[in-house]
């Protein structure tokens, strides 16, 4: 064959092997499937029935080709049902899986066009601080999907105790209305008062808005010249009592819906929520026009103890929103609250931040304590180690005693609904976990412990422990020593060593 014809032939079968490689892949192929939603979950323990992640800003690392997005994941734990939220309705729910971690779950085959779901009898076994991976996928993608992460068990870095932004402190808006009570401002009661306890923080807290449940307004344009919401202290029979501040009204009135109102700044400020203090919402028709101003929506607590909490999950700790409301009526320039009957509470949502403990004057002198401190702990440690060098030939050294000492100890009184809290540090990593410490360790007369949370973490070593009394009688709270090793609820390092001492304090109820 000529030089040509080598090159025609070469150049024919170019064509045809690009060609091939042309129809081999399919211009319409489709792209490899990918999770709708995936997130990074960071679970927190709310109560002793509740732990998952109440709120958006404890999933990271979101991602996902859908447009979804997740408002809480938690499990109501004694009741065996796992709940989710999102933002917005789902139109193809019932087409959807939800991954947590080796837990995989469809979504209800009516759920479509839902926002918020429920899987009944699931069983988790979730700690406070894990990071667990979520993911969203459509079901028929599964198989060809790798299989979701599992739980990584790294605790969560973002935790704080003694400051953070800005967050819900309490709410009741998720728990469901059981009776449908509906109350109506008007001229024969011109106002309701809700009542909330604030937590445990020292340092108390700063209000940032107030959201109240709204059922209907009749004229919402008028809304803003006839309403006032204000924030009150408690008078001595527990009626609300003087103003604390009064809140500013949103520029728009929208019903039904959660309507904020933002606490003032300036010179009309909030002053700060103290701890452990109660407080009413008080909202009131300052000038009545003749017509209804709106209805508002009622929680009905259920009365089974294996109901839904109190509050929704994700609060401020120890804050808590009252069993009851009220009403008043205003006659001949006579005010009068009076209690409802029903054991029933409008449906709120408290905004705020809790406040720093410490002022940075402090911080700088703890700072150079501590400094100091170390600079003689060196010199000890330096003088410990010679010694023991001369005595180590001599003498066993003895091993070292494990035991627990209280470094924020419990309020001396309590007011028989509200929870409080004391910390332990441990002088060593102690061999349990959260939950066998808060469900097993401690012998606790008048009360229950609700939470443990490691207050150091990775470690073991310093804990708070949250108490709710159960009634108005004195509460008693002992950590025995520990004999057994292989004992419910005892307390050991990992070399066997048992805890050596015992604490026992008691926490009054008030005074009758």
């Amino acid at each position: 064959m000529s030089p040509r014809g080598i090159r025609v032939a070469l150049a024919a079968m170019a064509m045809v092997l690009v060609g091939m490689a042309f129809w081999s892949v399919p211009a319409d192929a489709d792209e490899p499937p990918e999770p709708l939603w995936s997130a990074d979950m960071t679970v927190t323990e709310y109560s002793s029935v509740s732990v998952g992640a109440a709120t958006a800003d404890l999933f990271s690392d979101v991602g996902g080709s859908g447009d979804l997005q997740v408002r809480w994941l938690w499990s109501y734990v004694t009741g065996r049902d796992l709940r989710l939220a999102f933002e917005a309705d789902v139109p193809d729910a019932a087409d959807y899986t939800l991954q947590v971690g080796d837990l995989s779950l469809e979504f209800p085959a009516d759920s479509s066009g839902a926002s918020s779901f429920k899987w009944n009898d699931v069983d988790v076994d979730w700690e406070d601080g894990q990071v667990i991976r979520v993911r969203i996928v459509r079901t028929a993608d599964i198989d060809a999907l790798p299989a979701n992460t599992p739980d990584t068990g790294v605790p969560a870095d973002s935790e704080t105790l003694t400051s953070t932004p800005t967050q819900v402190l309490v709410a009741n808006l998720g728990i469901n209305v059981e009776t449908g009570i509906m109350r109506t401002l008007n001229a024969a009661r011109s106002g309701f008062a809700q009542a909330f306890t604030t937590g445990t923080n020292t340092g108390g807290y700063a209000l940032d808005a107030v959201g109240i449940q709204v059922s209907s307004f009749p004229d919402a344009s008028s809304v803003g010249d006839q309403l006032q919401v204000t924030l009150n202290s408690t008078a001595t029979d527990g009626e609300p009592a003087d103003a604390h501040c009064t809140l500013t009204d949103p520029s728009t009135f929208t019903a039904p819906g959660v309507i904020a109102f933002d606490a003032p700044t300036g010179e009309s400020a909030c002053p700060q929520l103290a701890a452990q203090t109660t407080y009413f919402v008080v909202i009131e028709w300052v000038n009545p026009n003749g017509t209804d101003a709106f209805a508002l929506i009622p929680q009905t607590y259920p009365t089974e103890e294996t109901a839904a909490t109190e509050e929704d999950p994700g609060g401020a700790d120890g804050w808590t929103i009252a069993d009851n409301a009220y009403h008043l009526t205003v006659s001949s320039d006579t005010r009068t609250w009076t209690a409802y009957d029903e054991t029933a509470s409008f449906k709120i949502k408290v905004t705020g931040t809790v406040s720093q403990q410490t002022t940075e004057t402090e911080t700088e002198a703890e700072t150079e304590a501590e400094t100091e401190t170390e600079t003689e702990t060196e010199a000890e440690t330096e003088t410990e180690t010679e010694s023991e060098t001369e005595t180590e030939s001599e003498t066993e050294p003895e091993p070292v005693p494990f035991t627990v000492s209280v470094t924020a100890a419990a309020p001396t009184t309590h007011n028989g609904t509200s929870e409080f809290t004391f910390d332990l540090d441990f002088s060593e990593n102690l061999r349990l976990s959260y939950k066998t410490l808060k469900l097993q360790a401690f012998n606790v007369t008048g009360g229950s412990v609700q939470k443990a949370q490691r207050t150091d973490r990775p470690t073991n070593i310093s804990w708070r422990i949250t108490v709710k009394p159960d009634s108005t009688s004195d509460v008693t709270i002992e950590l025995p020593a520990t004999t057994d090793c292989d004992a419910t609820g005892a307390i050991c390092t990992d070399d066997d060593r048992k805890l050596s001492n015992r604490l026992e304090f008691t926490v009054s109820g008030p005074h009758q």
